[in-house]
């Protein structure tokens, strides 16, 4: 069965309902012009709901639409005990865990083990990282916790 093409209307609902995303932080300037854009350009309601996939707490007329196909996750493993205090993930290549995908940036995000713990930190990445669906700058870690960056995501096992 073929999802319905949506109105102009969709589309601009759609738009605006982004916008207090911005300005909550759950979106960058450049990935917020970007999703504008492919809600203008959608032509099907699974496209618009493709444009919220990410972002936490999205309820209404988007609920309604047929769910999207189940995220897969990856486990990111941190180790019991290690000598570095830090671990830097990212796409280059003298990351501690690299990530081979064009949505994480070559230096992405820093592990930081504390005495309860480890911490996340976002480098000021391009598209951000999210735990538990939330964007972050700094985040403490727990295991079980959905850890993404970029496109990629991971189980938080320790």
């Amino acid at each position: 069965m073929r999802d319905r093409r949506v109105s102009q209307r969709e589309r601009e609902a759609a738009a605006s309902r982004l916008k207090p995303r911005l300005v909550d932080g759950s979106l960058s300037t450049d990935t917020f012009g970007a999703r504008v854009e492919s809600a203008f350009a959608a032509r099907t309601k699974q496209e618009l709901k493709a444009l919220f996939a990410d972002l936490p707490g999205i309820r209404g007329w988007l609920s309604r639409v047929s769910a999207s196909p189940p995220v897969s996750y990856a486990e990111l493993r941190l180790p019991d005990t290690t000598r570095r205090v830090e671990l830097t993930v990212g796409r280059a290549g003298d990351c501690d865990y690299v990530l081979d995908e064009p949505t994480v940036s070559r230096h992405h995000a820093v592990l930081r083990r504390t005495p309860e713990g480890w911490e996340l930190r976002d480098t000021g990445s391009t598209n951000g990282t999210r735990v538990n669906g939330w964007r972050i700058d700094e985040a403490a870690l727990r295991s079980g916790d959905e850890l993404a960056l970029g496109v990629s995501r991971f189980i938080v096992r320790a």
